[in-house]
């Protein structure tokens, strides 16, 4: 039986969702920067990203239900997290070191986490071959400024609606 049949399907489409309009604001935030348009609308692309993309790793590592997908998750998540900590400490004025141990601390985490959570998944099985690829992979398209950003946007939109497809199937099996 797969992982997909022994979750609860509304969270995986919960997750698939968030990843679909994480991915977006991601590649909202690209193209803000691509543009040169900074301001409250890139703050709250980066929150939202943040968030919705820390959630849907929590349900893509339930979904490959394996040790080191946890394990990758908790990097993945903390890393987003802290990320989002420094938008809102220096939104709220307290002063952050951006270029401090933090940030490194933060992509590491996402970094180190996402490839342990796009192996689990590859090991899985319960997605596409892709999808576990491009989990793994994906976060290194951000080093590439702006077009990267928009294109891991687009990515983990791929992957939700790649979540959704699956759980939709899971419940209407295919005549």
């Amino acid at each position: 039986m797969s992982s997909i049949k022994r979750m609860n399907i509304p969270y995986i489409r919960a997750g698939a969702i968030a990843a679909i309009i994480g991915g977006i604001a991601a590649a909202l935030l690209g193209l803000l920067h691509l543009l040169s348009l900074y301001g409250a609308a890139e703050t709250t692309a980066y929150i939202a990203r943040g968030l919705l993309l820390a959630f849907t790793i929590v349900v893509l590592a339930r979904i490959a239900a394996r040790p080191l997908a946890t394990v990758g998750a908790v990097l993945a998540v903390t890393g987003a997290l802290l990320q989002v900590a420094m938008i809102v400490s220096a939104e709220t004025g307290i002063a952050v070191d951006f270029e401090g141990p933090l940030m490194p601390v933060s992509l590491l985490g996402l970094l180190v986490g996402q490839i342990l959570l796009g192996i689990a998944h590859f090991r899985a099985r319960a997605l596409p071959v892709w999808v576990s690829a491009a989990i793994a992979l994906g976060i290194l398209l951000t080093v590439v400024p702006m077009v990267g950003e928009i294109l891991y946007g687009a990515l983990f939109a791929a992957i939700g609606l790649s979540m959704y497809g699956k759980a939709t199937a899971e419940v209407v099996p295919a005549h």
